[in-house]
């Protein structure tokens, strides 16, 4: 018998990292302890949505989607608002923000926010499809309180003209759909960078 590390380092790894097997491992088994899973991915996931709902009953969570843990699934739906009140919920229950990677410092995060004015204030998750790009966790300004924000960007009519070409979209497609999501990332750290600033006081 083999003993894993403790969930809240495998829980780090796995957000800090972006790694997608340990995010669909990780959830299985708790899925596992909240009901059958024998139908795979989708009736874990939506194990998953029925537990989030039990536990903030005060969210609308119509046209929640969750067909796995990773997020890697083009069927996929949670709006801000609701991505917004998981992260809240995090906050005040789990640490959560210990756990994400921090700007300019780790993981997924170490290469944005790294300026002077940003590193080691935002403290996020990324979400990264072709022609999708999430970024959701928390803000420590210098002058207000902390604060929780998610920014989702997408062109789902590209990314279904992506999927047309698949298995092998070629090169002219993957060069396009990497530029759009470079300035989908340009267009979420500018926000974010933003959001940090000081508050007008007049």
């Amino acid at each position: 018998m083999h003993e894993s590390a403790p969930l809240g380092l495998l829980m780090r790894d796995m957000l800090v990292y972006s790694n997608n097997m340990m995010a669909e491992m990780i959830g299985l088994s708790a899925a596992a302890r909240l009901g059958d899973v024998s139908g795979g991915l989708r009736s874990s996931g939506q194990l998953m949505l029925g537990h989030l709902r039990r536990m903030m009953p005060e969210v609308d969570w119509r046209g929640a989607v969750l067909g796995n843990h990773s997020g890697l699934d083009a069927a996929a739906r949670l709006t801000p608002r609701q991505l917004a009140a998981i992260a809240h919920y995090g906050w005040h229950q789990h640490a959560l923000p210990a756990l994400l990677p921090g700007g300019g410092w780790s993981g997924t995060l170490i290469r944005r926010f790294n300026g002077p004015d940003s590193a080691l204030r935002v403290w996020a998750k990324t979400g990264t499809l072709k022609y999708g790009s999430a970024l959701a966790g928390y803000l420590f300004p210098m002058t207000d309180r902390p604060a929780v924000f998610v920014t989702m960007v997408s062109d789902t009519g590209a990314r279904e003209a992506y999927d047309a070409l698949l298995p092998y979209p070629g090169p002219k497609a993957q060069a396009a759909a990497n530029a759009w999501l470079g300035r989908a990332q340009g267009l979420q750290n500018s926000l974010v960078e933003s959001w940090l600033l000081p508050m007008p006081t007049s």
